[in-house]
């Protein structure tokens, strides 16, 4: 068990899966790509010379690498799943999350603290029933159902 506070968290308790968000790369400019699992986009404001594939994937990277060389990351974002293990009761498994998202992750994490990381604010997305909202975590903590940011 890892010590959170005075709680304890039982990490066998609960199941994380990783995905690669999107990664951006700098480029010499436009050129034709291999073909793609993710979705490449060439962002109009950079005139050809960044490369960003939205939901990619590891071979996706190889390609991209085999394809136009070693380059510069510009950004990479990962998308982190946390969810229940199968055998924790349903009425258990709000306070798990509540646990993991709001007690380590809004609470504990400093990710900007880590070296050449942006010092960009942290907040959270909620979706409402018309819309949605984006909240600094200096304003309020994330709910269990929120995507932190």
């Amino acid at each position: 068990m890892d010590q959170i506070g005075e709680k304890a968290l039982d990490l066998g308790s609960v199941r994380f899966t990783g995905k690669i968000d999107y990664v951006t790369v700098q480029t010499a400019g436009r050129t034709a790509l291999p073909s793609l699992k993710g979705r490449a986009v060439w962002p109009k404001s950079h005139g050809g010379r960044r490369l960003t594939i939205h939901d990619a994937v590891r071979g996706d990277v190889d390609a991209i690498v085999a394809t136009l060389g070693n380059l510069r990351l510009v950004e990479f974002e990962i998308a982190i799943d946390v969810r229940p293990a199968p055998h924790v009761p349903e009425s258990c498994r709000r306070q798990l999350l509540e646990q993991v998202m709001v007690d380590i992750f809004a609470r504990g994490l400093d990710p900007s603290a880590g070296q050449g990381m942006s010092s960009a604010f942290r907040a959270f997305y909620r979706r409402l029933d018309k819309g949605y909202v984006v909240q600094p975590f200096n304003i309020a903590l994330p709910r269990p159902t929120d995507q932190q940011l």
